[in-house]
Order: C-alpha cells, then structure tokens, then sequence
C-alpha cells in the first residue's frame, strides 16, 4: 500500500470516529430532552400556546396574539393526527434543540475538530438547551434557525453552492415564522456582515478582515 493511500484510509478512519462521536453527541441531546418530558405542566404561556393549537386541529376559534406561528402550526398539525398531550405539544422544541447540536460540524475550520466537537456535546447536556429545548415558546427553534444560518453563510463563503443559499432561505423562513425574537438576533447579525463589508471596503488587504470573516 503506498503512503497516500494509507494517508486516505487513516483520514476516513478518522472521518468516520468523528462521525460517530456527533451521533453519540445527538443520541445523549435527545436522551436528556426526552427524559419525563410529560412530567411536568405546561407553564401558563405554553399552555395557550398548546390548547391554541389543539383548537385549531380541531376547526375550534381560537386566539391568535402572542404565539409562535411555526410552533402553533406544526403543533396543530401533530394534534390533528393524535389528541394531545404536554410531552407532544413539547416534542418539536425537543427535535430542534437535539439537532442544534450537530450544526458545530459546520464550522470545524473555525472552531477547529475538536473545538466544534467540544461545543456540540456542551450543546447537548447544557441544562439551559435542554431547559429551553422543552419549553413550548419556539425560543429553541430560533437558536436553531440562527447557528444554522450562520453555518450556511460560512459554507456559502467558501464554496458559492446554490444548495447553501436554499439552506439560507429556508432557515431564514422558519426562524421569522418562529418568534419576534429572531428579528432581534438577526438584525445583530445583519449589522456585523454589514459592518464587517464596509470595513473591507475602505481597508482593503486589511488581515483583520480575513480573521472576522
């Protein structure tokens, strides 16, 4: 075997162990959001969110202020094929928050192999993720939303693939359908790529750009 081809072997060897340890990551996220997760009531907010959803499943008027349009939606949507319940009307903060945890697989130039592995199994047992990953307020979905907007417009930066600017879109959608608070984050956001593009405009060659970027 000739010293490339052992090279190749040994690098998806160790693709594969990276692999498996986001896995192991994802497998301990939903574990520890899924655990008692009907144990506890609904807090009052997260219940009219619930019995909103509930209503509109079943074609009953119901208010429509101060809600989460995704999270009303995609609860009235499981609430029509079943009747209901809190760990149910919790399940897609559960789903969001577990697959949080493998968006640091995106930025491993950046945060470095293992410094992204590091950050998605924080991710994972962070009992604020967790917390926040079984509450019924869409406030995970919104986390989710804007790291994996992020990831995509790093990936898009290096390698201008349609695919990445349909991630964008997609993301960008959900996380304005989930909650007022993903104006704010992405108004944040939208200030430091605009700040960073007129930064590269009157500082061209600047090395400080190449390292914000």
């Amino acid at each position: 075997m000739t010293v490339a081809s052992e090279h190749r072997l040994e690098s998806k060897r160790e693709f594969s162990l990276e692999l498996c340890l986001y896995l192991v990551s994802l497998g301990l996220a939903l574990a520890l959001r899924l655990h008692a997760l009907g144990r506890f009531p609904l807090l009052d907010a997260e219940a009219d969110l619930a019995l909103s959803a509930w209503r509109l499943a079943r074609g009953l008027p119901t208010s429509l202020r101060g809600y989460s349009p995704l999270l009303l939606h995609l609860n009235s949507l499981l609430f029509f094929f079943t009747n209901g319940s809190d760990a149910q009307a919790r399940l897609w903060g559960v789903l969001f928050g577990s697959a949080l945890v493998v968006l640091p697989y995106g930025l491993r130039q950046q945060l470095g192999r293992l410094g992204a592995l590091a950050t998605s199994f924080l991710l994972a047992i962070s009992p604020s993720f967790t917390y926040f990953s079984r509450s019924v307020d869409g406030s995970i979905i919104i986390a989710f939303c804007e790291l994996g907007l992020m990831v995509a417009m790093v990936s898009y930066s290096k390698q201008r693939k349609p695919a990445y600017l349909v991630a964008m879109a997609l993301l960008l959608v959900l996380g304005l359908l989930a909650g007022a608070l993903f104006y704010t984050l992405l108004t944040m956001l939208l200030t430091f790529v605009l700040t960073l593009y007129v930064w590269n405009r009157l500082n061209r060659g600047m090395p400080v750009v190449d390292e914000l970027r």
